[in-house]
């Protein structure tokens, strides 16, 4: 169970084992703290509540280890194959086709007829302008038209590609996810006995005298030496509880009901 530089305890290798069998552990920093609604849970004992959670999360474990995972990859598999990018380059080229200049300018040289009233007052020089304008109209488009289109051949391109590496990293083996979620489980153990083994020298260090559960406390392990309450401890006291840590430096700290774990 690895524990980053004054980071709260979070079991961090079993919920990245966790992560890849696609299992959620919502345990907010493995914080203790006594719930004032009487419908939650109540907790009678420090750590109650964190191995109450990683006993939730061997349970979620043990539920996707009952999962069709080949029945879920042809399934994703065949939501890929439902993407059809050919289709949509096809009807990107064909809106862009579909823009019909030479009927444009007949309609632009019937407008400018009819609002005259009469043919015979249109010059050429005016009809010849409007032509212009048109072939100028229909020039500019065609480069649009040609850089839309290349921009759209990469953009299909870029497509293919992520759908072909979406496909090879759907193509996952049941006996990999069946290795993740084990790992996973491996690591909720670890962190289920580390909790217990805490969990069982509070008790012993409540009965000894040296602190009490009922108030906030301090416990502090660092460079083979024990402290309580700021307070440190004798050598004897410090044999005695040495077995409990699992590390060279460690803190475990209640304060207004919550306990947290820090690892230096």
């Amino acid at each position: 169970m690895k524990l980053s530089h004054m980071n709260r305890l979070t079991v961090r290798p079993m919920l990245a084992a966790a992560a890849i069998a696609g299992v959620l552990i919502t345990s907010p920093a493995f914080s203790q703290e006594k719930s004032k609604d009487p419908a939650k849970k109540q907790y009678l004992k420090d750590l109650d509540k964190e191995l109450d959670q990683l006993e939730k999360a061997r349970g979620n474990l043990q539920k996707q280890m009952t999962k069709d995972w080949k029945k879920a990859q042809e399934e994703m598999l065949r939501s890929l194959d439902q993407i059809d990018i050919e289709k949509a380059q096809l009807h990107a080229e064909e809106a862009l086709k579909n823009i019909d200049f030479e009927a444009i300018q007949r309609q632009v040289e019937e407008a400018v007829e009819h609002s005259t009233g009469a043919t015979e007052h249109i010059s050429k020089e005016v009809m010849e302008k409007v032509k212009l304008q048109m072939e100028k109209a229909k020039k500019e488009h065609r480069l649009s038209q040609e850089r839309h289109e290349k921009q759209v051949k990469e953009q299909i391109g870029r497509a293919k590609k992520q759908i072909a590496e979406a496909r090879e990293n759907i193509r996952f083996d049941k006996l990999d996810i069946e290795k993740s979620i084990r790992s996973a489980e491996e690591e909720i153990k670890k962190a289920e006995i580390e909790l217990k083994g805490y969990q069982e020298m509070i008790y012993a260090m409540e009965a000894d005298g040296l602190l009490d559960t009922k108030k906030d406390y301090t416990i502090r392990y660092n460079d083979s030496k024990l402290s309580i309450n700021g307070n440190e401890q004798p050598e004897s006291v410090t044999n005695k509880y040495r077995k409990y840590f699992k590390k060279d430096s460690v803190t475990l700290k209640k304060e207004d009901g919550n306990l947290d774990f820090l690892h230096d």
